[in-house]
């Protein structure tokens, strides 16, 4: 029997009806009693998306046309910037796996993965991991070590140096920023203004040596930094 995890509402955005039935039957059991809609288009999920919030969206990654997939999940992260969004395909294509991350997604499951897998990924995710499909996984670290080879990730700081290095508005910032919040965001939930979260970045990319929202995120998440 599947343990129950706390996910009060969910979405599944998904185009084949089997993969949708599927999904639906697992989180059925993980969160009895509680109904998650199901929809097929981009259309139909930004309709429920306008009226209703969602702890957990589930969003089919060959939504047709091409790339929709990508962007409805960077329209989800904008408008409800808390909700946990995981990809699904049939594959672990590296373009697809690489837009969905990029877009924003918290997971990436593959739907020919077995339903306790599926399970086990998603109760991760509710205790603050990632669901990732170990697969996918692979890939991520395959794509990792190449953009480290040609050095466009940086190599991390000393691991016992940065949480030293960076102050504790620095760290919040990172965290925020890792739940998807932008900087006007930022600046409004903590009641500061805007230059002042500039400021903090600013201040925070310098002393992981990133560029970038993303590199940042990597490389506070590989420094234990986000927990």
């Amino acid at each position: 029997m599947l343990r129950p995890v706390p996910f009060f509402s969910a979405l599944v955005v998904e185009a084949d009806p089997a993969v949708a039935r599927r999904m639906l039957r697992i989180l059925g059991a993980l969160a009895p009693g509680r109904h998650a809609p199901c929809v097929s288009t981009p259309e139909e999920a930004h309709h429920l998306l306008a009226a209703f919030s969602f702890d957990l969206v589930f969003v089919d990654m060959q939504l047709q046309p091409t790339g929709e997939g990508a962007r409805l999940i960077t329209r989800i992260r904008v408008a409800q910037p808390r909700s946990q969004v995981v990809a699904i395909s049939h594959m672990d294509n590296r373009d697809l796996v690489r837009s969905a991350f990029a877009a924003g997604a918290t997971g990436y499951l593959l739907s020919d993965a077995e339903d306790a897998e599926i399970a086990y990924a998603l109760r991760a995710l509710e205790s603050g991991g990632v669901a990732l499909d170990p697969r996918v996984g692979r890939r991520v670290l395959d794509m990792l070590a190449v953009s480290m080879r040609r050095g466009t990730v940086t190599a991390p700081l000393d691991a016992a140096e940065a949480p030293r290095q960076l102050r504790p508005r620095e760290l919040q910032f990172l965290r925020l920023i890792a739940d998807g919040l932008s900087n006007r965001q930022i600046a409004d939930a903590l009641e500061v203004s805007i230059h002042t979260v500039e400021f903090h970045a600013r201040n925070a990319y310098r002393k992981l040596e990133v560029k970038s929202r993303t590199q940042a995120i990597l490389e506070a998440t590989r420094h234990g930094l986000l927990g």
